[in-house]
């Protein structure tokens, strides 16, 4: 059963690449993936770390260190709130430029079916697959797949954190 999911989402996902996609797709795609799942683990980075500077700089009564942690965490947020939304839309255009696809090689394999063909099923059976079929492909290359490397790259990132502030914690 995990082959057979494996590789549905491998040909969905070459889509993208091939059957009507370009690899300048493929590639926004996988950009845009990963910056968008790592969004939660960079603003809790970003905090967590800007956080220990301006508190090191209170309990050090360090005032121009006060400013360097808030002028730091300032800095990397209003990156990141410029970054998010522009990857998100790059993310977003890709999937419905890959749901585009998906229903266009659809179309075309219904046009190559033979009239008995259509004779034998009910028209019904057609707009079901048209309609809810590709709703279900595309949450598996959406949203689905952008939840599993989420979980992903934030167990990484904060395994690597604790790694390095602290190795007996980490193990």
């Amino acid at each position: 059963m995990k082959r057979i999911a494996n590789s549905n989402l491998i040909r969905l996902l070459s889509f993208m690449w091939k059957d009507g996609g370009t690899p300048l797709l493929g590639i926004s795609y996988i950009v845009a993936l990963i910056i968008l799942s790592s969004q939660q683990f960079l603003f809790n980075f970003v905090g967590a770390l800007g956080l220990k500077i301006v508190t090191d700089s209170i309990l050090e009564k360090d005032l121009h260190g006060l400013f360097k942690g808030l002028i730091f965490v300032a800095k990397w947020f209003g990156i990141l709130l410029i970054i998010i939304p522009l990857f998100g839309y790059i993310y977003e255009c890709c999937i419905i430029k890959t749901t585009i696809i998906i229903k266009e090689n659809f179309f075309k394999k219904i046009l190559s079916l033979s009239l008995d063909y259509f004779e034998k099923k009910h028209s019904g059976d057609f707009m079901s697959r048209i309609n809810n079929d590709v709703a279900i492909a595309e949450g598996a290359y959406s949203w689905q797949l952008m939840m599993l490397a989420m979980a992903f790259i934030s167990g990484i990132g904060s395994a690597s954190v604790i790694f390095s502030a602290n190795k007996i914690l980490f193990l």
